[in-house]
């Protein structure tokens, strides 16, 4: 197949795959070869003919728009009337939407060229992460839930994301966690301190960094630091954005590390 042939295969593969995850199948049907083969990512999703393939092209409501990133298509054979494509892309739901997905499949098209015109003749969807429930022929179930399991987590971060204490001052105060650069014991109360300043919180220690986020680390028995303002650590201490140094435990000492090269 002449080399501008083989760039309008690549070109029409990457075309029918987009509009067909924005749930137009019209492209794909118009591209379809009277014998066409389709092999799909379910079970029981082998398709033989124009007629048949056409009659699993309907739009299902339920199915929500999935855009497609990092796509790469390669020719990988190519004779006098046929082209070979091969590639891959991720796919991932719009946001907003009550499924959440963001999975990697693989394709493989083989082009026609007959009568003055590019058709398909097979088409291989794969799907490598295998999430695909019986009878299936999208994600549902393992997209509704990732999207239940993300608004949890959405849930339980936006009820930490603030700190909420009254200062010795008698003030309220509700402070960003992302303001916080550690908290340090005090008697029976504790000291927050922030970007600008120390807070004496008429909370005890115990009770202000339960309620602190994974961001925080315990780096001594009565100090939590916030990994994302440490700049500097070393035996015995560690140095905060703004020059202040905390003491670090010996015994906790790699969990610091760990848990500042991780973050």
């Amino acid at each position: 197949m002449k080399k501008e042939l083989q760039v309008q295969c690549l070109k029409s593969t990457q075309y029918v795959l987009e509009e067909w995850w924005m749930k137009n199948p019209g492209p794909f049907i118009e591209a379809m070869d009277q014998n066409i083969l389709w092999i799909a990512s379910g079970k029981e999703e082998y398709y033989s003919g124009k007629a048949e393939c056409i009659k699993h092209c309907t739009v299902k409501d339920d199915i929500p728009n999935v855009y497609l990133q990092g796509q790469e298509y390669s020719v990988i054979h190519s004779d006098k009337n046929t082209c070979v494509v091969a590639g891959r892309y991720m796919g991932y739901t719009e946001e907003g939407a009550d499924m959440v997905l963001c999975e990697t499949q693989r394709v493989t098209f083989i082009w026609k060229w007959e009568n003055m015109k590019l058709s398909i003749i097979h088409l291989h969807l794969s799907n490598p992460l295998h999430i695909l429930e019986e009878n299936e022929d999208f994600p549902r179930k393992a997209g509704i839930d990732t999207g239940k399991y993300l608004d949890r987590l959405l849930r339980d971060w936006r009820r930490r994301e603030r700190l909420i204490f009254t200062s010795s001052e008698h003030k309220e105060y509700f402070l960003p966690i992302l303001d916080i650069v550690y908290v340090k014991a005090d008697g029976e109360y504790c000291i927050v301190g922030t970007i600008d300043r120390e807070i004496l919180a008429l909370k005890s220690f115990k009770e202000v960094t339960e309620n602190l986020a994974s961001e925080f680390v315990q780096i001594h028995r009565s100090v939590v630091a916030n990994i994302i303002y440490i700049r500097q650590l070393e035996p015995g201490a560690v140095t905060m954005f703004n020059g202040l140094k905390l003491p670090v435990a010996r015994r906790r000492l790699g969990a610091v590390r760990r848990a500042v090269r991780e973050g």
